[in-house]
């Protein structure tokens, strides 16, 4: 392949791999979480958040996703306040 093709195919790749990151990523807590209630909503949030960090030791982040998100959620508020836009 030329290298202007690779650079392009590799671009492409990148961008799709990232919608679908953050499309799974935010599709997550509503399909699991969204028949919680305010309680149940926070809990799973502050679970949820420790889960994407990596912060929970029994529970690491899969090596394929990396050290870190490319699309975090904000630290204010829920993961429910948030929605992503394609």
């Amino acid at each position: 392949m030329q290298p202007k093709l690779l650079q392009r195919v590799s671009s492409v790749t990148s961008e799709l791999f990232l919608s679908l990151q953050a499309s799974v990523l935010f599709g997550i807590p509503w399909s699991l979480g969204g028949v919680l209630d305010v309680d149940g909503q926070q809990l799973f949030d502050k679970f949820y958040r420790d889960l994407l960090l990596g912060t929970d030791e029994d529970l690491p982040m899969p090596k394929i996703m990396g050290n870190k998100l490319e699309i975090p959620y904000p630290e204010n508020g829920l993961v429910y306040d948030y929605a992503y836009e394609v």
